[in-house]
């Protein structure tokens, strides 16, 4: 996993920005070429649910993380 800087902390892992990650993420499902209800359908959570986790409007939780990731890399 790519480690994301947290520009609120610097690294210092004393809050996580929910926006850099979505922002990877999304970019990463992009270049997989996977749409945003297939990884929501596969993830089994709803479509806008995963754009607002990609948007940094909710919080990922690692194993959600690890979902999305296993997902786009089929």
């Amino acid at each position: 996993m790519k480690t994301i800087l947290c520009p609120k902390c610097h690294g210092k892992g004393r809050t996580i920005d929910p926006f850099a990650i979505g922002a990877v993420l999304r970019a990463e499902r992009k270049i997989a070429r996977f749409g945003l209800r297939e990884v929501a359908r596969e993830m089994a959570i709803s479509a806008p649910y995963l754009h607002d986790l990609e948007h940094g409007r909710r919080a990922w939780t690692q194993d959600m993380i690890d979902r999305y990731r296993q997902i786009i890399s089929q």
